[in-house]
């Protein structure tokens, strides 16, 4: 890794930080903690993802700090990895992400926070339980949607919220994807 920290192409480190992480080896924490501080959104991004597979206090305490990075593209995946990791250290963060400017954070932060039984983001899986308000985002094309939707009502389901439910069974029996209505009944086990 530190050979390819004097290569300007980024891809090589972005590539041996996800296999580091992957094999979620501890002796190349450190490695992978330190490619926090680089300037590359790619490389930080690829770090935080890589962080997840260490489920340790340390390293959600280094996740967390990188909640209020510029980079939208660092943010969601702060918010996916803590979601990956222990409730608890990560919930906080994970709340105030929950209003990032960039929608796909929020989105990200309220399904982390879901799968770990806390309902702050209940607002925000509720738009994203509703068709129309996903229709209004042009960048998200209609398989991302679909993809979204699936993810709302597994995360969603998680909370045990009875409006919630009704609004997952409604799309069990009346949804236009099939794929949809089967895991909405599942979710809710119908």
């Amino acid at each position: 890794y530190e050979y390819a920290l004097r290569d300007p192409d980024t891809r090589v480190r972005q590539y041996l930080i996800r296999a580091m992480g992957q094999t979620a080896n501890p002796s190349f924490q450190k490695t992978i903690q330190n490619a926090l501080n680089e300037q590359n959104e790619d490389v930080v991004a690829d770090a935080i993802y890589s962080l997840s597979f260490f489920n340790e206090v340390e390293n959600i305490k280094l996740i967390g700090q990188k909640i209020d990075h510029p980079s939208s593209l660092v943010r969601n995946r702060a918010a996916i990895a803590l979601g990956m990791m222990t409730p608890g250290e990560s919930s906080k963060g994970l709340r105030s992400l929950l209003s990032d400017p960039e929608p796909n954070v929020g989105w990200n932060a309220a399904v982390s926070l879901a799968k770990h039984g806390d309902p702050s983001g209940r607002k925000v899986l509720m738009n994203l339980l509703d068709r129309s308000y996903l229709a209004k985002f042009s960048g998200v094309d209609r398989y991302e949607r679909e993809q979204t939707l699936m993810v709302a009502v597994q995360a969603a389901a998680m909370l045990g919220d009875s409006e919630i439910d009704e609004v997952i069974k409604v799309l069990s029996v009346t949804d236009e994807n099939l794929q949809l209505r089967d895991l909405a009944k599942k979710a809710l086990k119908l």
